[in-house]
């Protein structure tokens, strides 16, 4: 199973080697995951594809700029390498009651 959660916690792990780019992706998530109590579904969906997309974009470009064996990399890897999974609830419709760790698994 793939989940936010463990992506989560996989750039919290990294953050006593790499403070600053950790930082990045768990103010990402601490954004994505308060847009979540959001009313508003299609703004609050919108805005969490935009994090989702702009975390993306920085891992793709930092992603070799670290050893492979660095708990940064790891984290960076499992992001990328599970993308698709972990944005999947975004494509769910406001009635799915799907949420950013709902256990939702793409056919």
């Amino acid at each position: 199973i793939f989940c936010n959660a463990h992506a989560r916690r996989k750039f919290k792990e990294s953050i006593n080697n790499y403070e600053e780019e950790s930082h990045f992706y768990l103010w990402c998530y601490q954004k994505i995951y308060h847009l979540e109590k959001k009313k508003d579904y299609k703004k609050r969906r919108d805005w969490q594809r935009v994090y989702f997309r702009v975390m993306e974009r920085m891992a793709l470009k930092i992603k070799n700029s670290y050893s492979s064996k660095s708990t940064l990399s790891k984290a960076l890897n499992y992001f990328i390498n599970n993308y698709k999974e972990l944005t999947y609830f975004l494509n769910f419709s406001k009635s799915s009651k799907v949420y950013v760790d709902s256990d939702v698994r793409p056919c």
